[in-house]
């Protein structure tokens, strides 16, 4: 039997009774539907009542100025240039007009004298007061104006409108004023008529509204109250009670599933007490067996305890001995610094927790300069007084944080932690070789010692320890080497690079006459036709001993040792070889366009060259684009301008590639006889969502135009940065979307089929 429910405290009660009901809350959402109409109606009324005078207003200046031109027609045969108005002609005019028209209107001159007047009382008056400065502002800029006369002892106020009349030249000669109050008053009928007609039709509509409200919370309330009783009745306990009428909408729905709740609980209840009489005699079980097992685990802890204590006295003696141990395994007995296995360890420490904090790790490796020679000079004695002095000076000189370590002989290291920046262990660095400027006391003797500080940084150089080790052994036997008595920081140029270039500048020996090189093309195609329009001609190389090698590993290594001049010459005769066969079979190849290098470009017959070898496989010069990187040409602007005027001379197109990386000027751009620039891809790329690539991009156009330029854009990969490149109007586009660098018989296919809609194969 379920418990009865407490009684509810005084302010549960009094929020009960605060709080709305449901159909309190429906009623007065219809009424506040009710008033919101209301409001709105009442607002459409006044709108519609200031609609009409307004209408009325402008209706009554049309006429005005209707009536207004036709005195002026009528006049300008007795008006001519500035005369002032007649006043028989004007009067006549009034008079034919307010008998045709039944209107109330008046002419005045200039001077805002009455010279004409419907009723024929007021003529030869001058008007004052509000109406005399209506005609007065109206005489002086032309715009018509509205006022209200006052009436006379018990008459309404009169309104009138004023327009000016001007003279056959168009100057203010007079003014009309046309009195617009029975206009007035026909609005408002009909506006109130109107607002009669909008008001018994909404009354009906609101009732009728309020109507279907009502109906409608009586349809919503009846079977909410059946399901309130329902559940109220279950809350109490009364597992069995069920609402057991269903209406045919949602509150039926909820009431059907209400039911089938009542039932599942019922069914659940039964199922709890089952299974509470099931745990509670497992429960029973299980106390029975923890018993007899506090039991046993108090005889095993007791004789455990008896163990500890004879270990306890065992491990004190092991670990004051272990101590002793490790002072003398991880420690210098010299200088009393950590030796390399402590070194070690604090380095792989330090790493780590560099690794988890994201700061710089430096491993510093110190040797002194010439320490051998006070050895053999002055004995091992006093050598090993100088260590101790130099470990003393250095710990003095760095953080406390710092870990000063001796690993060998003449050999120091330094772990520094917690680096923001490289600049910070430069600074430490430079501190450290300053502070060994002075010399050091040993005994009586005054000794000179210096350093040379080899540093490598975690992760930027290596997270290895062992790598990382090795790179700041290097980089302090290249301190030695660059003088000794400073510091050098490791670099990849110090090892990996040095490696890799020596095989490539090994490999680039042999690659021309074993025929390893390939030249691969890439299509240029037109902005508007989407066609080809010429080509880029691209180095490949691929090594018997290196595989394939990327132009920007093997181009730098061939310009320091000078193998790119016979290489780019070999370049500038296939590639024109092959644009003259191409044209022998009745293709049209286009312009080919051929980089040139910095040292190339440098050659002192290099004009006479690119002349020759064009000459020899008998190509027009205007089918040749040679590209200069702006870089290249801004070494030497002076020179630069005057081998692209020889080239420009010969018919040999120029184009300044990577357009907008470098830093030429407007006035060097203006004097390079250029025929095209290319813009970098690392504009292209971002054109489509970057706004300041797209801005730079707009800009190398409008410049290009400006000096009659075309412009090829690089690099273009997507649909969306060829849409943002059409908007921009270059002239030709390059780059994967339209084809990948192919090789001479891939790119023959494309020249006699031309290109196919979709992504483009790569070549290979």
């Amino acid at each position: 039997m379920n418990p009865p429910r407490p009684p509810l405290s005084a302010a549960a009660q009094l929020r009960l009774w605060a709080r709305p009901s449901l159909r309190l809350q429906l009623t007065g959402l219809a009424l506040a539907g009710f008033v919101a109409a209301v409001c709105i109606m009442v607002l459409s009324i006044v709108r519609l009542h200031g609609a009409s005078a307004d209408a009325a207003q402008l209706l009554a200046a049309h006429v005005a100025s209707s009536l207004a031109l036709q005195i002026q027609q009528a006049s300008h045969a007795q008006l001519p240039g500035d005369t002032p108005l007649s006043v028989l002609a004007a009067q006549q005019l009034v008079d034919f007009i307010h008998s045709e028209g039944r209107r109330d209107l008046e002419l005045v001159d200039a001077n805002l004298r009455i010279v004409a007047d419907a009723d024929h009382k007021d003529i030869g008056h001058t008007l004052a007061g509000d109406m005399g400065a209506a005609v007065a502002a109206t005489l002086h800029d032309g715009q018509p104006r509205y006022f209200v006369e006052p009436g006379k002892a018990g008459e309404p106020g009169r309104h009138q409108t004023v327009v000016a009349l001007k003279s056959a030249n168009g100057a203010s000669v007079g003014a009309l004023v046309l009195e617009y109050t029975s206009l007035l008053d026909e609005m408002a009928g009909v506006a109130d008529g109107a607002a009669h007609t909008l008001l018994l039709l909404a009354l009906p509509v609101g009732l009728l509204l309020l109507w279907a409200s009502a109906w409608g919370a009586r349809r919503i309330l009846r079977p909410i109250a059946r399901l309130q009783a329902a559940t109220a009745a279950l809350a109490s306990g009364q597992h069995s009670a069920k609402i057991g009428e269903y209406t045919q909408d949602e509150v039926g729905d909820l009431a059907r599933s209400f039911d089938r709740m009542v039932d599942h609980l019922a069914r659940s209840q039964a199922a709890v007490q089952q299974e509470m009489t099931e745990r509670q005699l497992a429960q029973q079980q299980l106390q029975a067996a923890h018993d007899g097992l506090e039991q046993r685990v108090q005889e095993r802890t007791a004789l455990l305890q008896e163990a500890n204590q004879r270990l306890d006295g065992e491990l004190a003696e092991r670990l004051r001995m272990a101590r002793q141990l490790e002072q003398m395994a991880r420690f210098d007995p010299l200088t009393g610094l950590p030796n390399r296995s402590l070194f070690l360890n604090r380095l792989a420490h330090a790493m780590q927790r560099g690794t988890r904090t994201g700061k710089l790790v430096a491993l510093i490796f110190v040797d002194l300069d010439r320490f051998k020679s006070i050895n053999d000079s002055l004995g091992h004695e006093v050598g090993d007084r100088v260590l101790q002095e130099v470990a003393q000076r250095m710990t003095a000189l760095l953080r406390q944080t710092d870990v000063v370590s001796r690993i060998g002989g003449d050999e120091f290291t330094v772990i520094l932690e917690d680096i923001e920046q490289v600049q910070d262990v430069a600074t430490i660095a430079a501190k450290l070789v300053e502070g060994f400027r002075l010399p050091l006391q040993v005994g009586t003797a005054e000794l000179y010692c210096t350093l040379s500080l080899g540093i490598a940084i975690a992760p930027r150089d290596s997270a290895d320890i062992g790598e990382l080790m090795r790179q700041a052994d290097f980089a302090m036997y290249h301190a030695k080497a660059e003088g000794r008595n400073g510091f050098q920081f490791h670099s990849e140029r110090m090892g990996h690079s040095a490696r890799s270039k020596l095989a490539i500048e090994h490999a680039l020996r042999h690659a021309i006459e074993r025929n390893e090189f390939t030249l691969h093309y890439q299509v240029r195609v037109s902005a508007r036709s989407k066609q080809p329009v010429g080509m880029e001609a691209l180095l490949r190389w691929h090594s018997p001993e290196l595989g394939a090698v990327g132009p920007c590993d093997f181009i730098p290594v061939a310009e320091e040792t000078g193998m790119i001049l016979p290489l780019g010459a070999w370049v500038l005769r296939t590639a024109c070889a092959q644009h003259t066969a191409w044209r022998l079979e009745g293709l049209q190849p286009g312009v080919m366009g051929i980089n040139v290098s910095a040292r190339q470009f440098r050659q002192a017959d290099f004009v006479a060259q690119v002349r020759d070898i064009a000459l020899e496989a008998g190509v027009n010069p205007a089918h040749i684009e040679l590209e200069l990187t702006e870089s290249m040409l801004m070494s030497d602007p002076e020179r630069a301008a005057t081998l692209m005027g020889e080239l420009r001379a010969l018919g040999f197109g120029i184009a300044i590639d990577d357009f907008g990386t470098g830093f030429s000027s407007l006035s060097h751009l203006k004097r390079f006889p250029a025929t095209k620039l290319k813009i970098d891809r690392s504009f292209v790329s971002g054109i489509a969502h970057n706004s300041e690539d797209a801005a730079i991009a707009a800009a190398i156009v409008a410049l290009a135009g400006t000096l009659n330029i075309q412009v090829t854009a690089e690099g273009v990969e997507t649909e969306g940065q060829q849409a943002s490149l059409d908007e921009l109007a270059c002239n030709e586009y390059q780059g994967f979307l339209f084809s990948h660098p192919l090789p001479s018989q891939g790119m023959g296919e494309v020249l006699r089929q031309g290109l196919h809609p979709g992504p483009q194969p790569a070549g290979r």
